[in-house]
């Protein structure tokens, strides 16, 4: 009921036995190997700790395009404003966005609906790991005589100035790089309301500093002519992908971790292995040199021995 080595293990010992210095040089380059191995799960493990890190970002410039003034009564006023937001990534992968959907586009306190958000052509939204990227957002409006009208109170009570609101529907993707090589991609909705204040719509509009929250609700819009929002949109784990990051940091902790934990113990055990051959063909040569002299020690002894006797 013991165990019996089999044929491949007596031949691998008998190998080592004849090769000793052979089998401890095999050993230490697997254990080098295994702790180098295992230095990069390390070094992967650091970098991906935290795995995910709030990115933030803050409004940088709207700009308006493609303004046609409207005739009253005969054509409305439509306007492209193009929106950049400026955003800090401290996460050591790339994340891009993709519209999947237009937004709306709300003029009022009533949210009346004047245009949809969409891509800016040849503008890229995308964060690169560890450095800063944008947000392009172009919101098409069409604002007309008749609207206005049926605004005339908000811009009575507002002073001219109308609250615009704009829906961001968007769908970021995380490309996580992992030794030069493509790791897992993931690919999550990405909601956000904005707004901000426009006046004189029927002139040349003005347009105030942005702001964005998680609801129109939680959205406080600064008026126009006010300092540049100081307030800092940011992307937090509940809001990227919940899920997900909390599946990577299961996968993280469990695949890295064991695997640190196994090529650090086979390195280490590779390593004693070869020292212990090493130490080993040391010793039987210092013991075969030692027999050696002894024995020419013994000759040298016996032939003086012989020639007293002659």
């Amino acid at each position: 009921g013991g165990y019996k080595e089999t044929s491949q293990e007596t031949a691998m010992c008998g190998v080592c036995a004849r090769y000793p210095c052979s089998c401890g040089i095999l050993a230490a380059v697997i254990g080098t190997f295994c702790i180098f191995s295992a230095s990069c799960a390390t070094s992967i493990y650091i970098r991906l700790t935290p795995l995910y890190t709030t990115i933030s970002c803050e409004h940088a410039s709207t700009g308006v395009e493609n303004l046609h003034i409207g005739i009253p009564l005969i054509s409305p006023t439509t306007l492209d404003l193009i929106i950049q937001m400026n955003c800090s990534n401290p996460n050591p992968y790339s994340i891009g966005f993709e519209w999947t959907r237009l937004g709306g586009v709300y003029l009022g306190a009533g949210r009346t609906k004047v245009g949809d958000t969409s891509a800016v052509p040849g503008k890229v939204s995308y964060f690169p790991a560890d450095g800063f990227g944008s947000i392009w957002v172009r919101a098409n409006t069409t604002i007309s005589a008749m609207m206005l009208a049926r605004l005339a109170g908000d811009l009575i009570q507002s002073k001219g100035q109308l609250p615009l609101r704009l829906e961001l529907r968007q769908r970021l993707s995380v490309d996580v790089m992992l030794l030069g090589s493509m790791g897992p991609k993931v690919s999550q909705p990405f909601v956000k309301e904005c707004g901000m204040m426009i006046s004189d719509l029927g002139l040349k509009p003005k347009i105030g500093p942005m702001a964005c929250a998680d609801s129109f609700d939680q959205l406080a819009i600064p008026p126009v002519g006010a300092d540049p929002y100081d307030g800092t949109m940011r992307f937090s784990a509940k809001q990227v992908a919940p899920k997900t990051i909390q599946e990577g940091m299961n996968l993280k902790n469990w695949g890295l971790g064991i695997t640190m934990a196994v090529f650090y113990t086979l390195g280490a055990i590779l390593y004693i292995v070869a020292g212990w051959k090493f130490w080993s063909v040391a010793r039987d040569r210092y013991q075969l040199g030692k027999s050696a002299r002894d024995s020419h020690v013994e000759m040298g002894s016996s032939s003086d021995s012989n020639e007293s006797a002659i």
